[in-house]
């Protein structure tokens, strides 16, 4: 005699071999544990991918920074770029403006001296062909003046816009209208003046026509070039690092944090 059983009680064969199957698994711990190690080695590929660029490769590390000018302290020098990262003297070359300091600080340090950071955001706006014809930089009575190897001043006034004056610079420089210009004003860069040797074209109609011929075609290391040759017929600065024609000025203790700025209120020389 069968007796019916009601089918909550009723065993499923379906379930009974599922059940079979499942310690072939290992259990419900290692069911868990297994989940876990999937999802671990699918959050890892993740990360790898994304940290080799999505591409299979590694980026490639930063650039080193770019020498601006050198810190010249007694008879050595030290590179230094437009952050005040002092590079040694390892990346010290000929082509670097020089600015004379009291004593040379470590590779490695950052600068803080206020006047000398300021000098730095200048040079280093400038573009490469145009800071290798630089001879020095100095706080003058325009301001921030830097000094090109042919004489020729750039009045900057501080290191507000730099690329802007350099870029006004450029095209000033580049107009016929300026040929001879003993300085070029660039404090306001969108009216620069230029300013000519007695007997000469004034500064106002010569900043008139260098703005309306400015730098069809011209290049900087063409006017690079140009900056490098004496003017009238003066003989030229000489070559960063290199004895310059009249002996340094004497360093001027300057009243900011070190490394001390020695420039005095003339053109820094090279080789100082």
């Amino acid at each position: 005699m069968e007796i019916a059983l009601p089918a909550r009680l009723r065993r499923d064969p379906r379930r009974q071999t599922l059940r079979a199957r499942l310690p072939l698994l290992g259990g419900g711990r290692t069911r868990g544990a297994l989940i876990l190690l999937l999802a671990a080695l699918l959050i890892g590929g993740a990360l790898l991918w994304a940290v080799l660029g999505r591409g299979g490769r590694p980026h490639p590390p930063a650039p080193p920074p770019r020498p601006v000018a050198a810190l010249s302290a007694g008879g050595s020098s030290t590179a230094v770029s437009v952050t005040g990262t002092v590079l040694g003297t390892a990346r010290v070359s000929a082509s670097l403006p020089r600015i004379r300091v009291t004593r040379e600080p470590a590779r490695g340090a950052r600068l803080s001296n206020g006047r000398l950071r300021a000098y730095l955001s200048v040079l280093g706006a400038a573009p490469a062909p145009l800071l290798r014809v630089v001879a020095g930089i100095y706080r003058g009575p325009h301001g921030i003046t830097v000094r090109m190897l042919n004489g020729l001043l750039a009045y900057f006034g501080d290191a507000s816009r730099p690329h802007a004056k350099w870029d006004s610079f450029a095209a000033v420089m580049a107009s016929p209208a300026a040929a001879g210009a003993t300085y070029v004003d660039l404090r306001l860069p969108e009216r620069p003046g230029v300013g000519m040797p007695p007997g000469s074209q004034s500064s106002a109609e010569g900043s008139e026509q260098a703005q309306a011929g400015s730098a069809a075609g011209s290049t900087a290391a063409a006017l690079a070039e140009s900056l490098a040759k004496p003017l009238h017929g003066e003989p030229s600065i000489a070559t960063p690092g290199t004895e310059g024609s009249e002996p340094p000025p004497p360093a001027v203790e300057s009243e900011s944090e070190a490394p001390e700025v020695t420039t005095p209120e003339s053109a820094v020389r090279p080789g100082g």
